[in-house]
């Protein structure tokens, strides 16, 4: 992730639920929600937990609603 007023993306890794409760989730939706919509900014997240679901098609439909950027 990248935030503003860091000098070069870093990558962040939360590994405890106690660190997990630190954050804040604006938005969030899943792909199938997603379809037909747009947004500036997409944070993809995957997680091979999830790894039934990556499907090309999956992919496609998540990184496919960023208008700028997807991340």
């Amino acid at each position: 992730m990248e935030y503003p007023g860091w000098p070069e993306p870093e990558q962040v890794e939360y590994t405890t639920r106690k660190q997990l409760n630190n954050i804040t989730l604006s938005y969030a939706m899943t792909c199938h929600a997603a379809q037909g919509s747009q947004a500036d900014l997409i944070a993809y997240l995957a997680h091979r937990s999830n790894y039934g679901m990556l499907t090309n098609q999956n992919i496609y439909v998540g990184v496919s609603r960023a208008k700028k950027e997807c991340r």
